[in-house]
Parts: C-alpha cells; sequence; structure tokens
C-alpha cells in the first residue's frame, strides 16, 4: 500500500506554505517540512541544498524559531544518493529530526542505510499520524 500524499490528508489544512521544485513537492508546517519527491528522480545533494536553503529561510522569520523536523513523505518511487547528506552536517543546528514515512517491503533496509547520513535524529514510520505526532514532540521539546 502506498502512503497517501499529504494533499488527500486531514492534515493538509494545516499546510502554512507549499512550493513545488522540479524535484518534488515541500508543505511547511509550523514545526516542520513535508517532502514529495517526484516519480523517478535522483534526489542528492544539489537538490537538498535547494529545499534546506527555503526550510532556513522560511524557519527563520522574524516569528518562526530556527528549528524544524523533516518528514520525508514517500508517496512516488524515487532514489537517494545518501552520501550527499554528508555535506549537510550543519543542518543539525536547525533540523532536530528527520523521518521517512514509507510502508513498502524494503522500507526499513532503506532507513536504516539513509540513518547512517542524515545528520539528526531519524525515524522510519509506516504511516503520517505516527510521523506528524513525532516531529511535534521533537519541535516542542526545543520550544517549551
Amino acid at each position: 500500500m502506498i502512503v497517501p500524499s499529504i494533499k488527500d490528508s486531514i492534515y493538509y489544512e494545516n499546510v502554512i506554505r507549499e512550493i513545488t521544485l522540479e524535484c518534488g513537492d515541500f508543505y511547511f508546517f509550523e514545526s516542520h517540512l513535508v517532502s514529495e519527491i517526484h516519480e523517478g528522480v535522483l534526489f542528492g545533494g544539489e537538490e537538498a541544498l535547494d529545499i534546506f536553503s527555503e526550510a532556513i529561510s522560511f524557519y527563520n522569520g522574524t516569528d518562526r524559531p530556527k528549528h524544524f523536523v523533516y518528514i520525508s513523505n514517500r508517496v512516488n518511487d524515487y532514489s537517494l544518493r545518501p552520501v550527499d547528506w554528508l555535506q549537510f552536517k550543519f543542518m543539525n543546528r536547525f533540523m532536530k529530526g528527520f523521518a521517512t514515512v514509507d510502508n513498502r517491503p524494503r522500507a526499513a533496509q532503506n532507513a536504516m542505510l539513509l540513518e547512517k547520513f542524515v545528520p539528526s535524529k531519524f525515524k522510519l514510520f509506516a504511516n503520517m499520524s505516527d510521523a506528524m505526532i513525532w516531529a511535534i514532540d521533537i519541535y516542542k521539546s526545543y520550544h517549551d
């Protein structure tokens, strides 16, 4: 079963900002950012830099704190270059958690590899509800 898009979920009404880049669609919430990378994309450092730049700009706005959690919603099949994440160790100042929502059979294996490269807390979820709760809990731990 493929995970549903944010647009088809109860969470869509809470999106503050939505942007579409060549590599995917990105949904900004108060405490977290959800990505939906497009089918067939090879998502590497260049693509990550584009969205991280957007995220830092958004979450460093005058009325927003600097921290956020990134949720990758795997609604499409695409490839990652996880080694490119090594160049983003500086992101741990801003990105306090990284979740992947994926319920495909190889999800756990892929997550174990990605976890080695992500510069923050990492967790795999089979559904968006659990990922959202986790993201909000991490955000609150930095802002209470």
